[in-house]
């Protein structure tokens, strides 16, 4: 089966790049790591759960503003490889 082909903006490719997929990483981790804005990465976070690429632990659907720094991130495991691809393009 060949892989999926993830076309990632470089807001989301930073994002997925940021998280330790061994432990995961809080909204407050990834903002240190990329620097991008409170305002713009809960739209880059809920976005890439939106369409299965990441999970939060425990399971949301979507996630409050409010919550972003506590919330434990982590990369959907099913689409693993492909992301690790995606990011290096």
């Amino acid at each position: 089966m060949p892989a999926r082909r993830i076309k990632l903006s470089g807001r989301e490719a930073a994002v997925i790049r940021a998280i330790d997929t061994a432990e995961g990483t809080t909204g407050q981790e990834i903002h240190d790591r990329t620097q991008i804005a409170f305002e713009d990465l809960i739209d880059v976070v809920n976005g890439l759960i939106d369409v299965g690429f990441l999970e939060t632990i425990p399971p949301r659907e979507i996630v409050p503003f409010q919550d972003l720094t506590t919330t434990v991130f982590d990369t959907n495991p099913a689409y693993g490889s492909d992301l690790r691809a995606a990011t290096r393009r």
